[in-house]
């Protein structure tokens, strides 16, 4: 009992104290702040629609506007719900 007691102790303070446990690097203020290192990721430009399966997004081109629906689930136009050549 009183190995088995040592054992686990060892195991506990080199388990502490190994480097392979430890952090690669410290989080400081300069990776928040300045390089954005935690930053998120965000989407805009998009409008979910109420079945929760597509959204629209304004598209552009070289003759006007136009409002698209997209499936959330390919990522694919399903739609195209108004268009300012159709005016």
């Amino acid at each position: 009992m009183n190995s088995l007691k040592c054992a686990l102790s060892l195991a506990t303070i080199y388990l502490c104290l190994s480097p392979s446990f430890a952090q690669e690097s410290a989080i400081t203020l300069e990776k928040i702040w300045k390089q954005n290192t935690f930053s998120s990721e965000s989407v805009s430009g998009i409008r979910s629609l109420k079945d929760g399966k597509h959204y629209t997004s304004i598209g552009r081109d070289g003759n006007g506007q136009f409002l698209v629906k997209y499936a959330y689930e390919t990522g694919l136009a399903v739609d195209t719900i108004f268009s300012t050549n159709d005016i």
